[in-house]
């Protein structure tokens, strides 16, 4: 069965912005098909709906979540900051981005987050501060990112990566084998690809500090 919240939130977007599907698709790098797929409720892949929310500033989240709720508890969702409560689950800081490349953590790292308990139990490998605009706009600089250690992120999630000694923080575009390839959200930023990439986490949640 068509995806009516789906094609309802395309229908909207496209009469707001006053787009036919062909100039839709050439924002995203899609075809005009798929995004007429898209205003008719029909199944694209969670990347198209990456590409969709971002090029009209939308939370990425969200949309996978709506156009393939079957990957909702999959996805990492950094779009929407939340407000911690106060608690005593403090969330070692483990390192800063800065350009697209992580600084290396202290061994004792000195600051800690104080998350909710559950997002403290979500991001097992710490949080990462934001001074870069790799990740720009779903990361920006005085954001904090949670990490999990799970090391199998769906395509399309921000993942923290080591390529020799260095650590990044991108977004997962594309795992052939052993191959790896990452890419930053910022155009700027080269992307980095090789069989010598280690995935090391996942962000699961952002919080930011002024909305």
């Amino acid at each position: 069965m068509p995806n009516e919240g789906l094609g309802e939130k395309v229908r909207a977007i496209l009469t707001r912005e006053g787009l036919t599907y062909a100039q839709a698709g050439d924002r995203i790098g899609r075809d005009a098909s798929i995004v007429w797929r898209m205003a008719k409720g029909r199944s694209v892949s969670a990347e198209t709906l990456r590409r969709f929310a971002l090029a009209f500033g939308e939370s990425p989240g969200e949309w996978i979540a709506l156009g393939r709720p079957e990957l909702a508890e999959a996805v990492s969702e950094v779009s929407a900051p939340y407000a911690p409560r106060p608690s005593t689950a403090g969330v070692p800081v483990i390192g800063t981005v800065k350009a697209d490349q992580v600084e290396r953590p202290e061994e004792d790292p000195g600051e800690f987050f104080p998350a909710v308990e559950e997002h403290a139990r979500q991001a097992d490998a710490g949080v990462v501060r934001i001074e870069g605009h790799s990740m720009a706009p779903e990361l920006k600089p005085g954001d904090l990112a949670g990490i999990s250690r799970r090391k199998s992120p769906m395509r399309g999630a921000i993942v923290l990566a080591k390529r020799g000694e260095t650590l990044y923080l991108k977004r997962l575009a594309r795992r052939s084998g052993r191959t790896i390839r990452l890419e930053s959200d910022n155009p700027a930023y080269d992307p980095i690809e090789g069989d010598d990439i280690e995935l090391l986490g996942v962000v699961v949640w952002s919080h930011r500090q002024h909305v």
